[in-house]
């Protein structure tokens, strides 16, 4: 069963893993593309890798908080 917190959490961090790997490797290692041309690219590079840092952060916060969630012991019935 697919549950919403934990599938919030592997989107963030998918996505954010993503942009992170693209940033780093394809941008700057193997050199395949850059986010602009023609232009000062280091502003857009911070961007690109911080916003993949911060998509990364939300996921991880979203996954601790569905494993202390999934954890947790159902409340007492009245």
């Amino acid at each position: 069963m697919l549950v919403p917190r934990s599938a919030w959490a592997g989107a963030f961090l998918g996505a954010g893993g993503f942009q992170l790997f693209d940033g780093v490797v394809n941008h700057k290692v193997l050199g395949l593309h850059e986010v602009r041309y023609g232009v000062e690219i280091l502003p857009y590079d911070l961007v690109w890798n911080g916003a993949g840092l911060v998509l990364v952060a939300v996921g991880v916060v979203l996954a601790v908080r569905a494993r202390g969630a999934a954890v947790e012991p159902a409340p007492p019935h009245a």
